[in-house]
């Protein structure tokens, strides 16, 4: 958001190789609670790739097919 407050996200790895991630809203937004996710390392890789392919169109990333 170009206002400055949109999202905050953070990333930890966990003991067991699996990936932490919180997304934290602005403390001026009122859209929801930060929430927290815990994703195995496939899932992180799922996530990352169809990330990358919505924001540089790249439609396959590291072998991640987009739906």
């Amino acid at each position: 958001m170009s206002d400055g407050i949109g999202y905050v996200f953070d990333a930890r790895p966990t003991v067991n190789g699996c990936v932490f991630l919180t997304v934290m809203p602005h403390d001026r937004r009122n859209d929801f609670p930060a929430k927290a996710y815990v994703l195995t390392r496939s899932e992180a890789l799922e996530l990352y790739g169809k990330l990358e392919g919505v924001l540089f169109g790249s439609g396959v990333v590291k072998g991640v097919e987009l739906r």
